[in-house]
């Protein structure tokens, strides 16, 4: 009797931190998971964020980018010479300077450098002129007077002097870039260091959460040696309890994230819709964790009460 009452405890223990432990492993595998910023955010935002960009930029050039391409056109321009790998260097710089940080490595300040693009934008200025000059914009008919503004109006067949031109002019352009403060951001760390040793502590607790819920399911097992059979359809209860906790966090987790305001969050009115992007992003990934939880937490339960009831019934 003493040892039933003794696993009693120790299974609403399980149920009480298995609450918080699911939340952390949501957490865990999301927003405190360097290989999440560097892999499927920073995808989607570029597969959200570049041809968002690319709208804005014919939007204001009407007269050329508008007139020759279409969005995908040069999605597709931008696509092969800059890749999203190439900011995957720059996003992993990022956060090993943020590891380094809260390492208590002593460096207070975070430097994004943006320079390394630059030969990626040299080659998608090349190829971005070909596509202009041999493919958008028509070849001059004998005798045809070329008409320029912005561009000339025809391309006499083996002359390079517009197209060299438009090229030099691109890369001065791009290179001014590169060379005033937007080449590079440097982030000040103090003020949020609080915030990252907050995260660094977050994440050791986590780790202490799942360690301490497998010693609470060695214990239950200890205690309910004998019979074998009943120790694991115990726990095997349990785990089911613990897939609908999940379930329960999957469906409150969707209902909140729609009261979330992009607007009171300071953003400017024209990047609401790529800042409401990411954030329903990573809220998406969080709930697949919690369905990730929810499945193996429901197949565990399953087969221990399987296997506890097979055991029992052949012991009888």
């Amino acid at each position: 009797m003493f040892r039933k009452f003794l696993a009693f405890v120790l299974v609403l223990a399980f149920l009480a931190f298995s609450v918080p432990t699911t939340i952390f492993f949501g957490f865990y595998k999301t927003v405190f998971n360097y290989d999440f910023y560097e892999g499927p955010l920073l995808n989607n935002v570029y597969d959200y964020g570049v041809p968002s960009m690319i709208d804005e930029i014919i939007e204001q050039d009407k007269d050329v980018l508008g007139k020759y391409f279409t969005r995908d056109e040069l999605f597709e321009l931008f696509k092969k010479d800059v890749p999203v790998t190439v900011f995957q260097a720059i996003v992993r710089s990022f956060t090993s300077q943020v590891d380094g940080i809260l390492r208590g490595n002593g460096k207070t300040k975070i430097i994004i450098r943006f320079d390394s693009l630059k030969p990626n934008f040299d080659a998608l200025i090349v190829n971005f002129t070909d596509e202009l000059f041999d493919e958008k914009i028509p070849k001059c008919e004998s005798g045809q007077k070329i008409i320029f503004k912005d561009l000339p109006s025809c391309v006499k067949p083996g002359t390079d002097f517009y197209r060299k031109g438009f090229v030099t002019q691109m890369q001065q352009n791009f290179d001014e870039v590169f060379k005033s403060k937007a080449g590079s951001i440097e982030i000040d760390a103090t003020p949020v260091l609080q915030n990252f040793q907050v995260i660094q502590s977050f994440s050791v607790l986590a780790q202490a959460f799942f360690m301490f819920l497998a010693i609470l399911c060695l214990l239950i097992l200890l205690v309910l040696w004998r019979p074998f059979s009943r120790g694991f359809r115990w726990l095997g209860v349990v785990f089911v309890i613990i897939s609908f906790n999940a379930l329960v966090f999957y469906k409150t987790i969707s209902i909140l994230s729609l009261y979330i305001d992009v607007k009171k969050m300071g953003f400017p009115e024209k990047y609401a819709p790529e800042v409401r992007n990411i954030i329903d992003f990573t809220v998406n990934s969080f709930k697949n964790q919690m369905l990730y939880a929810l499945g193996f937490a429901l197949f565990l339960g399953l087969v221990l009460y399987l296997v506890g009831y097979i055991k029992g019934r052949n012991n009888q």
